[in-house]
């Protein structure tokens, strides 16, 4: 992850401009200075190797930066400046360079520079909808950046097309290194797997003697864990409120999960440590990202053959009778961060085992004494509207 405090786990590129234009500032000095096909060719070079460095490092670069400097905003433009900076530079001294190059005579200059700004305002508009729709939707950003890196490298064989030997044998480099960095680099760090809607770090440590793997999405907190030597045990203390469920219904033999994450609670149930019964159960786990559901299944042992087991790949939309809230770690301060578990009923009666009263064991009544009373009723259903990145863009049109 190139950053974990940027959007998306994914290299940041708003202060790409500034270096843009920098770069346009210099291409043109170098323009009037040094004009030949071969400087073309350097800087195209140039922007490659910069692209490559980006896409090799831009996770050791956004890690440290992160640790570095604790306000968000600045560490964002400090990642997007550490990794971008160089390849964005670069090329910015592209369209003033050819510019020059194209132009022979001053009285054909201004068909020259029209056709030139109209290819460059042509590819940026392809590049906008390739990049938005096409590349990001499918690839992870650091196979981008090493499919920019070549791209940039080829461009520059035709530029210069004289001695080219040094630079297909560059062109060879980057491709091995490529799929080096994609397949089969493994560091020290948290194993990095991207998908449409998360950025995912897989770690390994030890908790209390116990050997123990952690997933990631957000910055510095953990999502799932599990036990490697016991992979069905539940790991974090907030997974353990889902025994309310089945103390409201310890005859449940269809089980729908609204979010799989890495498998934790389905295992669980399947295993029969709830108290269910487990051999009967049908478990549907609704999860709104499918590489989520992968990670789940090779790195978290989510069976992938269960009969008992269905996942569907849909957002929620459905609204309930009744939602219970329990606030995990600070039931009194629940505008505090930290985990919410809740249980939506589609009917009032179904939630009655979770009034609280004499009968409960001591662990449970606790539980229960986590729950969630909001001051004012809540008249807003529980829904899943946006897709997680689209949480940035909402928040822009909040006004206090």
């Amino acid at each position: 992850m190139s950053c974990r405090r940027c959007l998306a786990g994914r290299p940041p590129g708003r202060q790409a401009p500034s270096c843009l234009a920098v770069g346009a500032w210099l291409g043109g000095r170098l323009a009037d200075r040094h004009l030949s096909r071969r400087g073309l060719a350097f800087i195209l070079t140039g922007a490659s190797l910069g692209s490559a460095l980006a896409a090799g490092t831009h996770r050791l670069v956004g890690e440290a930066l992160s640790v570095a400097i604790t306000d968000i905003h600045l560490a964002a433009v400090a990642c997007a400046l550490g990794i971008l900076a160089l390849p964005a530079l670069c090329c910015g001294m592209i369209s003033p360079y050819i510019i020059r190059l194209r132009i022979r005579d001053v009285a054909t200059s201004g068909a020259t520079v029209g056709r030139l700004y109209a290819l460059s305002t042509a590819g940026s508009i392809v590049g906008t909808f390739l990049g938005g729709f096409v590349l990001i939707s499918f690839f992870a950003s650091g196979t981008i950046l090493w499919g920019v890196a070549l791209g940039l490298l080829l461009l520059s064989l035709p530029a210069e097309p004289s001695r080219p030997w040094g630079r297909l044998g560059l062109v060879l480099l980057l491709l091995l290194l490529a799929v080096w960095d994609r397949q089969f680099r493994r560091t020290e760090g948290p194993l990095m797997v991207e998908s449409p809607y998360n950025c995912m770090l897989i770690h390994e440590s030890r908790d209390r003697g116990r050997p123990v793997r952690i997933l990631s999405t957000d910055p510095d907190y953990s999502q799932s864990g599990m036990y490697l030597d016991d992979p069905d045990e539940l790991y974090f203390d907030y997974t353990r409120f889902y025994a309310l469920a089945v103390l409201a219904r310890p005859q449940a033999r269809d089980i729908l999960m609204l979010g799989g994450g890495g498998g934790s609670v389905p295992k669980w149930l399947l295993s029969g440590k709830s108290g269910l019964d487990a051999a009967d159960l049908r478990l549907t786990v609704v999860e709104l990202d499918p590489g989520m559901s992968a990670v789940a299944r090779r790195w978290f042992f989510l069976p992938g053959d269960d009969p008992r087991l269905r996942l569907i790949h849909a957002g929620l939309q459905r609204h309930f009778a009744r939602v219970e809230v329990f606030c995990v770690t600070d039931p009194g301060h629940p505008g505090q961060l930290q985990n919410l578990m809740v249980l939506a009923f589609s009917d009032a009666a179904t939630a009655a085992a979770l009034r609280d009263g004499p009968g409960h064991s001591p662990e449970m009544a606790a539980m229960l004494a986590c729950r969630y009373r909001p001051s004012l009723p809540v008249t807003e259903p529980l829904r899943d509207d946006f897709a997680p990145v689209e949480r940035f863009a909402l928040s822009l049109l909040r006004r206090p």
